[in-house]
């Protein structure tokens, strides 16, 4: 174990070979030891544990991992505590004379019996007429409520008018009280490196906001679940040689070479990924899973699997011993260079990860369309966005106060668009798991969107409201891509947005790329790495980019249920420049690859509040039209936090606040 730890760390650039770190490594042993985990995991608990104690530094010791531990500790001990059931003891005894009492008109009227059964055991009563009792079993559902063998929760009463008021007596949720809670507003983090300014009130903003959604994203309901396994296949086998393609184009494979010795010029060919080859040749492969998909990929399981054009689909093993620096997970499509000398294993020397997209453009008649033709004759000066992504209520109860508070915001702030993304009634939730509400789930849900639309759309004249679902909706197709929400007649307006999830969509010339699935959870679970730069969290989100998909993960995570014809469809079209990525991960805004990735975490988080983010988008001067990234600003908040950025390029003139839930 000592050595896989020391093997993983050293993945992250962390090297614990020397004497002095042999603590720290059997420390880290001890730690997957003792939680039946293995070494992968321990680095994924180490990244949290340092995301949240930046005082412990970069490098493990000891002493922090004794830290880590300890919270490993309370957490164990909190999920034991909301398993134990108190059992209060019960010190009488019965016998033939008082064993009736155990049999109350209650307890008998859970089991549908009416009547007196205190004696109904087919003997004649001491002193009675000798008449035998019969219970009578009554016909039909106990109208009383509940189910038999149900536990008896205390609720509080229910009103008519609403759900809202439906409180378990214990959730088993975790953290702080919301309502209770000290950090409310407080600033998390903030990045605004051109020092901006992150008071938008003054500066002018639009008359009104264009919107346009890209048509590569589902527009409506589909028929899933009718997948055949050879679609299936051919649908991956495109992808390969697609994604392939741009890789060996963006990196010139291909291109002719003259040879050193000769002088003569040589065309290379993809090779065949498990044909013998003595000369180093360039090849375009999946990566795989060895072990039929079970496991975790390690340096060891990988397999590269070739298409049917290139190699007939057929897989060999990997030696990646050769290779300085590497990022991999399973679904990646890779192009490497190097040998097979047996035609079972393939040594690569280099390994291309992918090509990601071009940025889309906008002309300079665009930019006087957007910023500088305002009837009043006042330009442009600010773009204010807000973006919130569920659940909306705390685990205690579905009054939805986050969503009341953040509606607070909008009210007082006036966004110039506002992007909302699900859960907005969470299948995880306490109360709809249990079948503890009074309306339907879809009920529920247009009760909150009426909600959202008294503020977002009739409190205001221009801001624009976009929609999108979440898997974790209760109401809503539990497959990926998710169609858009399908909503009454009576509740469509032309400002409220119903789009898809994934999405790209543009407000005025800003491109905007959204998933709501927690992908960069599910490829910090899977992805292995060697001789990479220690932010991990831009190195995951760069594969979404890279890849050219919001969800390049193949076998998806458990509960993504992908439908793979419609594979097309999670596709990006062009490098956004801000994508939207929420995520149980600690929330950020970085800088990757040309655009602004953002996670804006969770408004709620069981029963404490989370983060929300404001972005603000400054206008282009006449003379200088940068980049969105650049003159771009971001703030994440909670219903307890605001985040404020500012970006570089696209991103460094947009200051970023996390703020907590006001």
């Amino acid at each position: 174990m000592e050595t896989a730890v020391r093997e993983a760390f050293l993945g992250e650039q962390i090297d614990l070979s020397t004497d002095e770190h042999k603590s720290t490594v059997t420390k880290g042993a001890q730690i997957c030891r003792r939680y039946a985990i293995n070494a992968g995991d321990l680095i994924n608990k180490w990244t949290a544990y340092q995301h949240n104690n930046p005082s412990v530094g970069n490098i493990p010791t000891a002493t922090a991992l004794d830290g880590l531990q300890k919270e490993l500790e309370r957490a164990e001990k909190r999920s034991r505590q909301s398993h134990v059931q108190v059992m209060t003891p019960n010190n009488s005894t019965f016998n033939k004379d008082n064993a009736a009492a155990l049999f109350s008109s209650d307890f008998m009227d859970a089991f549908g019996v009416e009547g007196d059964v205190s004696n109904s055991s087919g003997r004649p009563s001491a002193g009675g007429s000798g008449t035998f009792v019969t219970p009578v079993r009554r016909k039909g559902r106990n109208v009383t409520g509940g189910m038999v063998g149900a536990p008896m929760t205390p609720m509080t009463p229910l009103t008519d008018n609403s759900s809202a008021a439906q409180t378990p007596a214990s959730t088993g949720g975790s953290g702080r009280d919301y309502n209770t809670r000290q950090n409310a507003g407080k600033v998390e983090l903030t990045y605004n490196p051109e020092k901006r300014s992150t008071n938008t009130k003054l500066l002018k903003h639009p008359n009104e906001v264009d919107f346009a959604i890209f048509p590569t994203g589902v527009d409506k309901r589909y028929r899933y679940m009718f997948q055949k396994l050879r679609d299936v296949s051919d649908v991956l086998d495109a992808r390969i040689d697609d994604i392939g393609d741009k890789i060996v184009k963006r990196n010139k494979l291909l291109a002719p070479k003259t040879d050193a010795t000769t002088g003569e010029t040589i065309t290379p060919e993809l090779a065949h990924v498990a044909l013998p080859s003595q000369d180093q040749a360039p090849i375009i492969a999946r990566v795989c899973l060895d072990s039929a998909g079970e496991g975790k990929l390690n340096d060891k399981s990988v397999l590269f699997e070739g298409s049917r054009d290139t190699s007939n689909g057929e897989r060999v093993e990997v030696n990646l011993g050769e290779v300085p620096d590497f990022s991999l997970f399973p679904g990646q499509v890779v192009a490497a260079v190097g040998t097979n000398t047996t035609g079972t294993v393939f040594t690569p020397s280099v390994i291309y990860q992918g090509a990601a997209p071009f940025a889309s453009r906008t002309s300079p008649e665009g930019f006087i369309d957007h910023y500088f033709s305002n009837k009043d004759g006042m330009d442009t000066e600010v773009l204010d966005i807000l973006v919130a992504a569920g659940p909306f209520s705390t685990s205690q109860d579905l009054a939805y106060a986050p969503l009341d508070d953040l509606l607070d915001v909008i009210r007082r702030d006036k966004p110039d668009a506002v992007v909302l993304m699900g859960p907005f009634v969470d299948e995880e939730h306490p109360m709809v798991k249990g079948g503890d509400m009074r309306e339907t789930f879809e009920e529920k849900f247009e009760e909150v969107v009426n909600r959202v639309g008294a503020v977002v759309i009739e409190e205001t004249s221009t801001t624009e409201l976009v929609l999108v679902p979440s898997l974790r909706d209760v109401h809503h197709d539990n497959v990926y891509p998710q169609p858009p929400f399908d909503l009454p007649d009576n509740m469509n307006h032309e400002r409220l947005h119903c789009v898809s999830n994934p999405a790209t969509f543009q407000l005025k010339e800003i491109v905007v790329g959204i998933n709501s699935n927690d992908i960069l959870m599910d490829l910090s679970k899977q992805e292995i790495s060697r001789g990479q730069s220690g932010d991990r969290l831009g190195r995951l989100s760069n594969h979404l980019l890279e890849q050219r998909s919001y969800y390049p993960l193949c076998p998806p995570a458990p509960g993504v249920n992908m439908e793979y014809e419609q594979l097309d469809k999670i596709v990006m079209p062009v490098t956004p420049d801000v994508l939207i990525l929420p995520s149980t991960m600690k929330y950020f805004a970085k800088n990757v690859n040309g655009s602004l990735v953002i996670n804006p975490g969770r408004l709620c988080k069981h029963s404490s509040g989370g983060t929300y983010a404001s972005v603000a988008v400054h206008a282009p001067r006449r003379n200088d039209i940068p980049e969105v990234r650049i003159r771009c600003t971001l703030d994440l908040k909670r219903v307890l936090v605001s985040f404020c950025v500012g970006l570089l390029e696209a991103q460094s003139r947009a200051p970023i606040f996390f703020y907590r839930c006001p």
